[in-house]
């Protein structure tokens, strides 16, 4: 056998998205069997649509690169006291975040490529644990 087939199910709840691994199958209908008799179990069959079967060879590295962990965090305004920006930020080993995007870039105190150390805090209109970035730390080169 050089060839299995996985089963997932996928629906969004909440905006997150809840993925649940289901079974590695030998054949596609093995798979789709599976599938059927899971559509009619509750949940399943709350999102009948959320099956998928993807077909992995066996050996073969299926995912050949690294990955970032993106995260929003809360950046000061400039010229508003108590006021946050929201910005697009990359997780960085020791945790901290390297901005890649915020809104209002001109209004924030820090910007696209910086690299920021962040505090939970509680903040009005956006939650109760919130990561707020509280100072610019020296960027430090990825190994």
């Amino acid at each position: 056998m050089t060839k299995t087939f996985i089963l997932q199910h996928e629906h969004e709840w909440c905006d997150r998205e809840d993925v649940k691994f289901i079974g590695v199958y030998a054949t596609h209908d093995d798979a789709r069997a599976a599938m059927e008799r899971l559509r009619v179990q509750p949940g399943f069959r709350d999102w009948p649509d959320g099956f998928s079967i993807a077909e992995y060879e066996i050996g073969v590295d299926h995912w050949t690169e690294g990955f970032v962990t993106m995260i929003n965090i809360l950046v000061p305004s400039r010229t508003n006291a108590g006021t946050y920006l929201v910005a697009g930020s990359a997780w960085r080993p020791g945790d901290f975040y390297e901005i890649v995007d915020v809104e209002d870039a001109a209004d924030a105190i820090f910007g696209v490529g910086d690299v920021v150390q962040c505090a939970e805090d509680a903040v009005p209109g956006h939650g109760d644990c919130m990561l707020v970035a509280k100072s610019a730390v020296q960027d430090s080169a990825e190994p």
